[in-house]
């Protein structure tokens, strides 16, 4: 502005990032400028996962694919592996770079500041391992089965629930006073299912 009057018009230069303007002073003069930031979006987008979801927050909001976000924001990621499954590696894609995860149960957190377009994406996997079970000697056994799984050596009282790779609740019972108990599968298809105990989970197979 010069006097308080805007200038209209006034030549930019790319290259010099600078703003040209001409005028005749003919009394004393006061020039301004006011400069304002500069507001550059991106756009988020993330495929939906099979076995889990996956979804990206901005604070506490849920942000949907393809949302438009300004560059340099912190942004949420939450990836939840269905029953019987986790994440790969425990991290997720950004475009061709990965971010790894903390779990907790079931649940993938982490954050990240985007700086361009980035598309997200999440792998999730059947659980393959027995974890941290609470006592190194319970029995899970036979595996492979076909009629019966047989539990043993576990704590008493234990609930002991039976998952197919869905997710979805088969069985739920309890052991006995010695720690044991007996799922029966019989009418089962053949496949891979989990077999949680307390805290911990196991994968059996199922064949016919």
């Amino acid at each position: 502005m010069i006097n308080n009057k805007k200038v209209e018009n006034p030549t930019f230069d790319p290259a010099l990032r600078t703003y040209k303007a001409n005028f005749t002073a003919e009394k004393a003069t006061t020039i301004s400028a006011t400069f304002k930031r500069k507001i550059e979006k991106v756009t988020i987008t993330y495929k939906p996962a099979t076995n889990g979801n996956l979804i990206v927050k901005q604070g506490a909001n849920t942000l949907a694919s393809g949302a438009s976000v300004e560059k340099g924001t912190q942004l949420s990621v939450v990836a939840t592996a269905n029953q019987g499954y986790e994440l790969k590696n425990g991290k997720v894609l950004l475009g061709d770079k990965e971010l790894a995860l903390t779990r907790e149960g079931q649940v993938y957190t982490g954050t990240f500041v985007v700086e361009a377009s980035v598309e997200i994406s999440a792998e999730f996997i059947a659980t393959t391992a027995l974890s941290a079970i609470d006592s190194p000697s319970i029995l899970v056994y036979p595996n492979p089965a076909s009629h019966k799984v047989q539990i043993s050596n576990a704590n008493p009282n234990s609930e002991v629930a039976l998952y197919n790779m869905d997710g979805l609740l088969l069985q739920q019972v309890t052991t006995n006073a010695e720690g044991e108990v007996t799922l029966h599968v019989a009418t089962l298809p053949t496949g891979h299912y989990l077999v949680r105990i307390g805290s911990s989970s196991i994968l059996v197979d199922i064949r016919r």
